[in-house]
């Protein structure tokens, strides 16, 4: 009898957290669907699907890895930090942290998303290398003019005749040859672009385009020197779609994000106003100034809804999805064994292989990767979020997404990567008492 009463109040105790979490590993590793069939010309809406949630992981023994990060994001002052981490293609944890929109009174889950910046670059880079693994694409195919792969008229007028050299894996690498530092980064020139090229704001991507070809000649040979482009990366988007007869953000859905079963993972929105259900509020700095508003209406607005472009950056980005989304993701291009990739050892290995031996960023869609080719780091900043991917030793991974900008965006990495470091030594302990808890049990 005893016993008995012991085990209905555990179930009523704890039922529900089991069940969640039963659900969502189940989901976690059902056979991707049959999409060979389905057209995608636009964004896929999401259908409703179980939401995971913090308390999946309030056990006892996550405790102390609360409490890190718990006290990390008071120390940065974050309103938000979203975390994930697995092992071998399995979720050990996820968590959020602090507040998806504090004026609204919602408290951050793991199903939270977030934009991530420059970490969109890693899946454009996915989206090439796909195409090229299916040879409708090679890397040393041209990008600009009557014979490249974008003819347009757009494409075909410029004042440097080297930009016709250009081609895919230069912009991959960012050896394109443009310079950023130059006359600052056209993807966050807008409200100067469309003075400059008399057009209306916002400024669309035609514009931009032209006034980069036409306006700006390159700092370097392609193919030759690094400097970092978002640009590059925006004209990779435009390729996808050129091979693929498809948009951007619909061919990455159907060949990679619904096949995992990611559902919410989309190109964000530049207002508040128009963010998707799921999507936190994003702050600026402390004291951050506003910025040339991009619509015409108002003179100055928040850098995060309104001063910069994420509609714009697209493919260099403009994604937004959670810590876990990010994970799932990972696991089909991480060269670890416990998952199948969906790409070659070849190709992953070119990807994570410096064209420039002394040179760390010159690899393909990651932004760095250590020496000992066991780590490889993408990161993403951008007004109002901060990103971190990272695929480690010993078949560990993890993502850190915060929804508030930083003035020190490299001391952030560092310290987050000091923070995971000492997170994922505890997952360790955590899963050495699960098992002998278990061997008990049993």
């Amino acid at each position: 009898m005893k016993t008995t009463t012991r085990l209905t109040h555990f179930t009523r105790k704890y039922g529900r957290i089991i069940t969640a979490a039963i659900i969502f590993t189940c989901l976690w590793f059902l056979p991707a669907p049959n999409t060979s069939k389905i057209a995608f010309p636009q964004s896929v809406p999401a259908p409703e699907v179980p939401l995971l949630k913090n308390e999946a992981y309030n056990q006892a023994h996550f405790a102390e890895i609360d409490t890190l990060i718990s006290q990390f994001r008071q120390n940065w002052g974050f309103e938000g930090v979203s975390v994930a981490v697995t092992k071998a293609g399995k979720l050990l944890y996820a968590k959020g942290f602090g507040w998806a929109d504090r004026e609204k009174n919602i408290r951050l889950q793991p199903y939270h998303q977030m934009r991530i910046a420059s970490a969109s670059k890693w899946e454009t880079a996915l989206g090439i290398m796909h195409l090229v693994e299916k040879k409708k694409l090679s890397l040393d195919e041209q990008v600009f003019g009557p014979k490249g792969i974008l003819k347009e008229k757009s494409y075909c007028e410029v004042i440097d005749p080297r930009i016709f050299q250009i081609t895919v894996e230069d912009l991959l690498r960012h050896q394109g040859g443009f310079c950023r530092g130059c006359e600052g980064d056209p993807m966050f020139r807008g409200p100067d672009i469309a003075r400059i090229m008399q057009t209306e704001l916002p400024t669309d991507w035609e514009t931009t385009v032209k006034y980069v070809l036409t306006q700006q000649r390159l700092l370097f040979e392609p193919g030759t020197v690094f400097n970092y482009s978002n640009f590059g990366y925006k004209v990779l988007e435009k390729v996808i779609e050129a091979k693929t007869k498809m948009t951007y953000e619909g061919y990455l859905q159907k060949y990679f994000l619904l096949p995992l079963d990611i559902h919410y993972m989309r190109l964000g929105k530049n207002l508040y106003k128009d963010k998707f259900r799921h999507e936190t509020r994003y702050y600026d700095q402390d004291e951050a100034p506003l910025a040339a508003s991009l619509y015409p209406e108002q003179d100055s607005l928040p850098r995060m809804y309104g001063g910069n472009d994420i509609e714009l950056l697209g493919g260099a980005g403009g994604w937004i999805a959670s810590p876990v989304d990010l994970l799932k993701l990972l696991t089909i291009a991480d060269g670890h064994s416990a998952v199948k990739d969906y790409f070659s050892a070849e190709t992953l290995q070119k990807m994570i292989t410096p064209s420039d031996p002394t040179h760390r960023h010159t690899v393909i869609g990651w932004k760095s990767v250590d020496s000992t080719a066991k780590t490889w780091i993408r990161t993403g900043t951008y007004a109002g979020t901060n990103a971190l991917l990272v695929r480690g030793p010993e078949e560990f991974s993890y993502c850190v997404l915060t929804n508030k900008s930083l003035w020190s965006a490299g001391k952030f990495n560092y310290e987050t990567k000091r923070l995971m470091k000492q997170v994922i030594q505890k997952l360790k302990t955590v899963k050495l008492q699960t098992k002998s808890a278990s061997d008990g049990l049993l």
